[in-house]
């Protein structure tokens, strides 16, 4: 089941060779135009000067930038994580809730030509 798991140690998560990791340090993204520009840095998604949720959606639901079967997002220094932008953290955390986790759990077979099936878990370090 794909989903978001709040943590109190890095040892707690599961790491296979094949996993694909993204870090983000919350003390780097405190707002909402950080965590656009940190995340399509490191999943290479074409730059974009207007960022929106529709477009990061389409990003994080193409079949091309996910090369592993199994995605870990990583969170540290969560208690700086958007900080400044309280607002686009609980939308980015519903949208990851009602449809990238989802999509990638199950739908992706359905909507993307050849598609599979990724486990996709967002591990939060609690502070």
């Amino acid at each position: 089941m794909n989903r978001i798991c709040y943590i109190d140690d890095f040892n707690q998560i599961r790491f296979q060779k094949t996993d694909q990791l993204i870090m983000i340090d919350g003390k780097k993204c405190e707002k909402a135009e950080d965590f656009y520009k940190i995340i399509y840095a490191l999943l290479g998604f074409p730059y974009e000067n207007n960022y929106s949720l529709d477009a990061f959606n389409d990003w994080m639901t193409d079949c091309h930038f996910f090369y592993s079967d199994s995605i870990k997002i990583i969170i540290i220094n969560n208690d700086f994580f958007l900080i400044k932008d309280i607002q686009f953290k609980e939308k980015i955390k519903k949208l990851f809730e009602e449809s990238i986790l989802p999509y990638w759990e199950k739908d992706v077979e359905k909507i993307c030509l050849g598609g599979k099936v990724k486990m996709f878990n967002i591990f939060v370090l609690n502070n």
